[in-house]
């Protein structure tokens, strides 16, 4: 493939990722305005994994991110190499 179409895969992953990495912040947000239930020592060790992992790492805006900063990542690897081997 082109070096022109590296970069546009790479612009459109990134911007994609901020997207949804934006949409994922606020659609946990709200999740804060609930009734707080007070444990002490709640934000603490395996508590604070449990409440990580249920509510933000099965979120399909949590997998979209992923999976956009993935092809970022992929694709700014690419044009890196491509601009090394054009030395």
């Amino acid at each position: 493939m082109s070096k022109k179409v590296w970069k546009i895969v790479c612009v459109v992953s990134f911007l994609l990722m901020i997207a949804a990495a934006v949409l994922l912040v606020f659609s946990v947000l709200p999740l804060q305005n609930t009734p707080d239930v007070s444990i002490i020592g709640g934000a603490d060790g395996p508590t604070f994994y449990f409440i990580l992992t249920t509510l933000v790492f099965h979120h399909p805006l949590f997998i979209a991110a992923a999976v956009f900063f993935s092809l970022f990542v992929l694709s700014l690897v690419v044009l890196l190499i491509q601009r090394r081997r054009k030395r």
